[in-house]
């Protein structure tokens, strides 16, 4: 996504604090799951999220600037997520699990995981239209393209 942390790096935005701490929370929990894959005791994994900190905020603050600036192109672009998109994602999560799907879908619709599974999904299809946009400038930008096409267009 280097294309992506190009144009990040060049603006300058408030981030939504609530943001910022789900995805500070989830970095924290990937760790603890790691961890704990390690067979880490309850010390190490203390301390270790300790240390991490200052890298778990650094990764939020990152992660929340991009999910921010692709939440806003898809509102400019009209992108969005129907509810049958989304009630299909909750099935496909079943999958697999052994759960039955209606006790999922309560849980995930009761709960309010459903709008941010949402927001992800339309921060993904966003993800999708700027590489798409970038590919389309590429390709029509006569000094990007190899000079033998050039010289026919």
């Amino acid at each position: 996504h280097q294309l992506m942390e190009e144009q990040l790096a060049k603006l300058d935005f408030p981030l939504p604090e609530s943001l910022v701490q789900r995805f500070y929370r989830e970095h924290q929990r990937d760790a603890v799951r790691y961890l704990k894959s390690q067979k880490a005791d309850e010390g190490t994994i203390k301390e270790t999220l300790e240390h991490m900190e200052g890298e778990s905020m650094e990764f939020a603050r990152k992660k929340a600037k991009g999910h921010t600036f692709l939440l806003a192109l898809a509102e400019r672009e009209g992108i969005i997520v129907t509810t049958k998109e989304a009630e299909e994602a909750v099935r496909a999560m079943t999958k697999g699990t052994g759960q039955a799907y209606e006790d999922i879908r309560k849980t995930v619709w009761e709960s309010g995981m459903i709008i941010s599974m949402q927001e992800r999904m339309i921060a993904d299809r966003a993800l999708d239209h700027f590489y798409a946009s970038a590919r389309k400038v590429m390709a029509e930008a006569p000094a990007l393209r190899p000079f033998s096409e050039v010289k026919k267009g």
